[in-house]
């Protein structure tokens, strides 16, 4: 079987679980934080969070052995997390870091709210 194919018929599939995803989390996030930003904003923010993270998992699936793929999508998110929160780090490398991104998406949507 391709690796292609197989990666592609699960993103389809699991279209659904990442639509879900955001929308369990801001039912319990969104209203105890009551963020400045909409519930609309938030989730497509999320939404795209999800959908990044799945693809590498899945990618890691495919390149790697079940336990090294496990060990690769536990300390990706992490490591990443810990090179873009630092400022002494070289631009490039954190401006290729996706939980920047996030942030970033998130400090936007809440500024944006005042405009």
């Amino acid at each position: 079987m391709s690796s292609l194919a197989y990666f592609l018929s699960k993103d389809t599939i699991d279209h659904f679980n990442t639509a879900v995803k955001p929308v369990v989390y801001l039912s319990m996030f969104y209203f105890f934080s009551n963020p400045r930003s909409s519930f609309a904003d938030n989730y497509i923010v999320l939404l795209a969070l999800v959908y990044c993270v799945t693809g590498i998992g899945y990618t890691f699936a495919i390149c790697f052995q079940p336990g090294s793929a496990q060990l690769w999508s536990a300390l990706l998110p992490v490591v990443l997390t810990l090179i873009s929160t630092q400022q002494r780090n070289s631009k490039i490398l954190t401006s290729l870091c996706y939980p920047k991104w996030a942030l970033e998406a998130f400090v936007i949507v809440n500024a944006d709210w005042f405009v």
